[in-house]
């Protein structure tokens, strides 16, 4: 359309379609044979990035995209493995894969193996449970969104727990983690342990009266105000932050846009929050 100005929507999606079709082939270069992943094509399987990139190969399906049945079941397979391989690993980090594992058996995935799949998703959520007092924060809201897809009852015991140990200070609350439990590393994840616990909790209750001054604290930790530490902690409070809009039916909210140059106002424009119509320049 040559009266399309750049930005607009239909060139956004399309530079999005694009975005997600090369990601999804990247994730498809880079899983190994035996349908895992690590950091590179050609190192040993690691159980975060295998559970991370299955987790965005199902995730793209859920948003409309096809995505190969037979690359999701070798992921699933993998991931399964890693978690019986690793029976000491930090109990964050299986409780993120058993997480992965169950969003993986919802999914749709596995036609005429569904019952054996979520079966075996619900043995590696039964293995977290029994490591619960051991879990973080974060770990517990990846206990509670499993356990919640597999509609246990026990899940509410654990949604006690993490609103019993919530952080507020003001009109803020929080839930500290002050390393990386899936990447074993030093990096405070407080960031996206909150953002984990607001997904979670949102799902069961959303207008559980600590979401609010989660979301603010979320908020007053960007960078800059705009993003997170890491590709990786904005990805996972990006997460919590859609999953919460979508439990409050809450979207985008029209907006008014006023240019002001030296305490003049020089010109003004609109958007809709839900319509096609971006904002165009104000031509001074």
């Amino acid at each position: 359309d040559s009266d399309q100005r750049p930005g607009e929507p239909s060139l956004r999606m399309k530079a999005l379609d694009r975005q997600v079709s090369e990601g999804r082939q990247r994730l498809y270069d880079y899983q190994h044979e035996d349908g895992g992943w690590g950091w590179w094509k050609t190192d040993e399987n690691h159980p975060f990035m295998t559970a991370y990139a299955l987790f965005g190969l199902v995730e793209t399906q859920k948003a409309g995209y096809a995505v190969s049945e037979e690359r999701v079941m070798q992921g699933r397979e993998a991931l399964r493995k890693l978690f019986d391989k690793y029976p000491r690993a930090v109990p964050d980090l299986k409780a993120y894969m058993a997480y992965v594992l169950t969003v993986t058996a919802k999914s749709g995935f596995g036609v005429g193996v569904a019952d054996d799949v979520v079966e075996s998703a619900r043995q590696t959520v039964e293995a977290t449970w029994e490591a619960r007092q051991r879990l973080s924060p974060y770990g517990r809201a990846l206990l509670l969104l499993a356990l919640d897809a597999l509609q246990d009852k026990r899940a509410g015991e654990i949604a006690q727990a993490l609103t019993s140990s919530v952080q507020r200070k003001g009109d803020l609350a929080w839930w500290t983690v002050e390393n990386d439990p899936l990447l074993e590393d030093f990096t405070d994840t407080s960031v996206e342990a909150t953002a984990f616990v607001v997904k979670a909790l949102a799902a069961r209750d959303p207008g559980n009266a600590v979401l609010e001054p989660a979301v603010r604290w979320l908020l007053l930790n960007r960078n800059y105000g705009a993003w997170w530490s890491s590709t990786k902690q904005t990805a996972m409070v990006l997460y919590g932050l859609l999953d919460y809009m979508r439990a409050r039916n809450e979207g985008a909210a029209d907006s008014t846009v006023d240019l002001t140059v030296n305490g003049t106002v020089q010109g003004s424009a609109y958007a809709a929050g839900y319509g096609d119509e971006f904002i165009r320049p104000i031509l001074l």
